[in-house]
């Protein structure tokens, strides 16, 4: 791993983060859709595969004015893996279709390459309360690897709407709770 960041801290909670990363992973798991005896017999499982690369920036900024503060950080990353992959090509001079071999680079799977969010805040100190309501996107990335080339499963961009609240009830005892997905938002394939 090569990580590279700039952090600031200019008073309060305001804060100013902004980085770099290059990561090379060994045998990382993805998950693929594997054929075990014919086609209605598809089954979703958890491999290693070859070495992949990681690599991009992030930017993180914090600002209070009074107990009301504003969040955002967006993270870009690319990510690739060569893998092989099954392909069907025409064999002139058998004049049947045939089924072969070919590598493929692409990213990997559930890496997308645009990740943000920005988020409202409130921090009351005296009272003991802390909010936030988040606006999450993330890009489009492969839900699942396919043995075919080129038809792997690719989710669609997300987004979500979420809350959550910490109230101190004393010094040893919080009360914690998060509403996800308020705007319930659906996964697309």
């Amino acid at each position: 791993n090569l990580d590279a960041r700039y952090e600031l801290f200019p008073g309060g909670a305001d804060q100013v983060l902004l980085g770099t990363f290059y990561k090379q992973l060994q045998n990382p798991i993805e998950y693929f859709v594997i054929n075990q005896g014919g086609p209605s017999n598809l089954n979703i499982q958890a491999q290693n595969t070859n070495k992949a690369t990681n690599f991009g920036f992030e930017a993180v900024i914090t600002k209070y004015i009074g107990m009301f503060g504003v969040s955002a950080n967006y993270t870009y990353t690319h990510s690739a893996v060569t893998t092989t992959k099954a392909t069907k090509y025409y064999d002139a001079t058998s004049g049947q279709v045939q089924t072969g071999i070919t590598n493929q680079t692409r990213p990997l799977q559930g890496q997308a390459n645009h990740v943000g969010n920005i988020s409202l805040l409130y921090k009351n100190q005296k009272v003991g309360l802390d909010a936030q309501l988040a606006f999450s996107y993330t890009g489009d990335r492969i839900a699942q690897v396919s043995i075919w080339n080129n038809l792997d499963i690719w989710q669609k961009p997300y987004m979500t709407l979420d809350f959550s609240l910490e109230k101190s009830l004393n010094k040893h005892f919080y009360f914690y709770t998060k509403l996800n997905n308020l705007t319930n938002s659906v996964s697309k394939m």
